[in-house]
């Protein structure tokens, strides 16, 4: 493919860094070879067909019929075109800022002499601004920076002062929520004696992490509460200590069920809390669903099976009331209209 212009000039693909080659091949090569032909004044000769360097890539055909694309990092000279021409080894690196030439050839070793390539389309990808100039963006605004480090400081000192204000807030809002507000957190338990799962006590953290980062970047917090399914009947048919190992049972399967986003912990009874950090209300809907629809087809122990109801909310403004109202009144719902459900906050309206 000629890539002259009306001034006999190539184009310049030295800032681009990834190519892509949308094409159908028929044939029987495994690979592909890409050369960009360089033109260069040290290499120019009217009289020689091979004045242009040969900057080469071999790909396999499925990055042609995918349109998968390569990086332009990827390209050699050519070793046949460095040995005929006695290329000095300073200049034995890849050119692209006068390509004049584009060619595809079937790969190397190939000898079938049945071919054809139909090019669709070729693209190049690479940064808009240079990084040079990056270079000179980030110098200027270092040093305005520096020169408004004095004022900022001056800001800070405010600020500290309100966010100092608002973490306090927020821990009298948590302690007021566990009805904790006489207790010294050091001194008590941290995890839940059966299950091993947080206790109230140890979900504390995550909530308060959560009305954080919510306020302060803006990254959304949602609460999943869970409660077993009739577990009053578990306890009454097999006794409370098999009842408890479907709760050891439950705590695992949790566990096993949901990522690292999501701290789990034992609110109360039969009834377990997921605190999702940076989760929407959509997100920790899938969790319940997921949590919920593999629930019904597991065996915990003893050969028994159990649903569970949730309920799910996110943080709407900086009121854990608030948040754990929503999750309670979606719970109630969820039991109330059969179990074994999920229902969101924004769902309520609709029952």
């Amino acid at each position: 493919i000629n890539l002259l212009n009306e001034r006999w000039q190539g184009i310049d693909f030295s800032r681009f860094n990834r190519m892509t080659i949308d094409a159908d091949y028929q044939g029987s090569s495994k690979t592909v070879r890409v050369y960009l032909r360089n033109r260069h004044p040290r290499n120019f000769s009217s009289c020689d067909e091979m004045f242009t360097k040969y900057n080469l890539v071999e790909v396999p055909v499925e990055y042609l019929t995918e349109a998968k694309p390569f990086e332009m990092a990827s390209f050699g000279v050519a070793d046949w075109w460095l040995a005929l021409k006695n290329i000095p080894l300073e200049y034995a690196h890849p050119e692209f800022k006068n390509v004049v030439f584009l060619e595809i050839q079937t790969g190397s070793f190939h000898k079938s002499m049945s071919n054809t390539i139909h090019i669709k389309k070729i693209t190049w990808e690479g940064q808009l601004v240079s990084d040079e100039i990056l270079y000179r963006v980030l110098a200027a605004v270092w040093g305005l920076t520096i020169l408004g480090l004095l004022v900022v400081r001056m800001f800070q000192l405010n600020r500290d002062i309100k966010l100092n204000t608002r973490h306090q807030n927020e821990l009298i809002s948590i302690n007021k929520l566990l009805n904790l507000q006489h207790k010294q957190f050091e001194e008590l338990a941290q995890t839940d004696a059966l299950t091993g799962l947080l206790n109230r006590i140890g979900i504390r953290d995550s909530l308060l992490a959560g009305v954080h980062n919510w306020n302060e970047k803006n990254e959304p917090f949602s609460v999943i509460i869970m409660d077993l399914d009739n577990f009053k009947n578990i306890n009454d048919e097999f006794g409370h200590d098999v009842g408890d190992d479907v709760l050891v049972a439950l705590a695992n399967f949790i566990k096993r069920n949901v990522d690292e986003s999501c701290f789990i912990g034992r609110w109360g009874g039969e009834e377990f809390i997921l605190a999702c950090k940076d989760s929407n209300l959509v997100s920790a809907q899938a969790v319940a669903d997921n949590l919920r629809r593999v629930l019904e087809k597991t065996v915990l122990c003893h050969d028994i099976s159990v649903t569970a109801s949730f309920g799910v909310s996110t943080l709407g403004s900086p009121d854990l009331g608030q948040l754990f109202k929503n999750a309670d009144d979606a719970l109630y719902r969820a039991k109330s209209s059969g179990r074994n459900r999920v229902v969101t906050q924004d769902q309520l309206k609709s029952f």
